[in-house]
């Protein structure tokens, strides 16, 4: 068995000589998808398949839905609003797609999608005054995603930082000694390469800020 390690854009494998390609997690990770895609039907040899795993951040549940804000009034309004912002931020890989944006680059890099599944999944988390600040600083788990900011620094983009403070901290009260329910949703797509790929001048971009 032999393991490469290049860059994702740039594979170091000849052209038409692979059978398959498998991806899980990676894309969420990478802003300019259409060049992976690409590369992924140009080492595959025709009608070689491909198959990916992604997490679809965009859906997930949000702290503004995890605990009532309504006491805090315009404080409130404002932190639902900046949500929406970061949950479709366009400069954010975690956040620029849904499961339509990827399968129209997917086909626009030349591939059939024969399938996909989209798919919830939830959990349950026993909350801690001291967890649930871990959550606006490091990540749902309690661990940092390794190249992004943390949800406090995203949203500090959108909040001031008294009313994001004031955030956290009622969040952290409220919070303290309940189960939270975190749901998200993970995306299954597969296919095959087709016979050419489209001329560079059909590719779009991205959906951005909506």
């Amino acid at each position: 068995m032999t393991f490469l390690s290049g860059d994702a854009g740039n594979l170091p494998i000849e052209s038409e000589s692979t059978d398959a390609v498998v991806c899980r997690s990676v894309l969420c990770h990478i802003l300019q998808r259409q060049m992976v895609f690409r590369e992924w039907h140009r080492v595959l040899k025709p009608r070689g398949r491909f198959t990916f795993y992604e997490p679809v951040d965009r859906y997930e549940t949000r702290f503004s839905e995890l605990v009532d804000f309504s006491p805090l009034g315009e404080v409130a309004v404002s932190l639902r609003e900046a949500e929406e912002h970061f949950h479709h931020s366009s400069v954010s890989s975690l956040m620029n797609f849904d499961e339509h944006d990827l399968q129209r680059l997917v086909e626009q890099a030349g591939f059939e999608v024969t399938g996909s599944k989209l798919t919830e999944r939830g959990r349950d988390y026993p909350m801690t005054a001291a967890s649930a600040g871990d959550w606006w600083h490091l990540g749902i788990g309690g661990s940092a995603t390794p190249g992004h900011p943390s949800p406090y620094d995203q949203l500090s983009q959108y909040l001031s930082p008294s009313d994001l403070d004031q955030c956290v901290a009622f969040f952290c009260a409220q919070a303290d000694g309940t189960t939270i329910t975190f749901r998200a949703k993970e995306l299954f797509m597969w296919g095959m390469r087709a016979t050419r790929i489209p001329d560079e001048g059909t590719f779009t971009p991205p959906r951005g800020t909506r």
